[in-house]
């Protein structure tokens, strides 16, 4: 990832800084005096400010602010002005231009002045560099919260329940056994499923069509597995085709339902789903039925709900919503999701 521009570490940003500032004391001067004066006066000076500046920053910020060390480094940087301070008097007395007389009468405004720009060195230079400190530590802050993200979610996308892998190989097994002939088309369809569970989870964001293909793919192999489970009922309405999502959202909630799908009582067992895309929003809906009496399954809602609702609040922010109904025998999820 490219690096953004940041003018806290940029040295051209500095180069600027300090030309502009040299140029500024040039005129300044240059209309009390003569311009051969005023520009080695300020070079002279400049160099010595500019020292200041970075001595401060360099050094004795990391060495004793940043560890605490207040009064070392104030001990220091009152050593270190003092020393400035007399070294910028030292070097205007040995230019010795007739001209300092203008600049400096009374001669008391020219120690302020000395004395002025030196300590506002300090204190600039302390601020920046603090300033620049924290700013650096947020980053990385961030960084690592931003990568810690990244793996968590990886994690979790990688979750698709390894049950539905186990049993699907079995009946593969059973089929391809009894040579059925629909042994090649479940093979087909798992190796998609399982590509885009590998593969395309990897991203941070793909087409919703191919999640909503994904979750066909889930069905057709679980029908075909199972011909008696017929009562499962898929609708979508809206345009998939313009929207993008976080991979591997919808699909644990479809699973889910698979969890507490009753072959042996198919009269009264259903899914459905409901896909909704609007302009602005998702609504994803899934309906099913279960028993109280399912000891062989999670408990509703189990790790996989778990599992989503972190992803959700990782990948949407204030920008989802999530509820689990349970009625008698019906178990209903509702999920939202704002595209803008």
């Amino acid at each position: 990832m490219k690096k953004p521009f940041s003018i806290t570490d940029n040295y051209v940003f500095h180069a600027v800084g300090w030309i502009i500032l040299y140029l500024i004391s040039v005129l300044t001067l240059s209309n009390l005096g003569s311009l051969s004066f005023a520009i080695i006066h300020t070079s002279f000076q400049m160099v010595i400010i500019i020292g200041l500046f970075y001595f401060n920053t360099r050094f004795l910020i990391k060495r004793y602010f940043e560890k605490s060390k207040i009064f070392q480094y104030i001990l220091a940087m009152t050593l270190t002005s003092f020393l400035v301070i007399v070294a910028r008097f030292w070097i205007i007395k040995q230019i010795n231009f007739k001209p300092i007389d203008a600049i400096i009468s009374p001669q008391n405004r020219f120690i302020t002045l000395t004395v002025l720009t030196t300590v506002l060195t300090v204190v600039f230079s302390s601020f920046y560099q603090i300033i620049q400190n924290r700013y650096l530590k947020e980053k990385q802050h961030l960084q690592i919260i931003a990568e810690q993200k990244e793996a968590q979610l990886q994690f979790l996308r990688g979750q698709i329940n390894p049950h539905f892998l186990f049993n699907t190989l079995n009946n593969i097994y059973s089929m391809a056994v009894s040579k059925s002939d629909h042994t090649p088309k479940v093979i087909l369809q798992l190796s998609k499923l399982l590509r885009y569970v590998i593969y395309e989870s990897q991203k941070e964001k793909v087409c919703l069509r191919q999640e909503i293909e994904q979750i066909e793919r889930f069905i057709e192999i679980f029908q075909i597995r199972f011909e008696k489970a017929q009562n499962i009922k898929m609708e979508v309405k809206g345009s998939p085709e313009q929207r993008e999502i976080e991979p591997m959202v919808l699909i644990p909630l479809v699973e889910n339902c698979f969890k507490h799908y009753y072959l042996e009582n198919e009269s009264e067992t259903f899914i459905k789903i409901n896909i909704f895309i609007f302009p602005e929003k998702l609504i994803f809906e899934t309906h099913n039925s279960y028993s109280k009496d399912d000891t062989q399954k999670d408990k509703v809602g189990g790790v996989g709900l778990l599992n989503i609702k972190r992803r959700l609040e990782l990948s949407y922010p204030d920008k989802h919503s999530l509820s689990i109904n349970r009625q008698e025998s019906i178990f209903s999820v509702l999920l939202t999701i704002d595209f803008v």
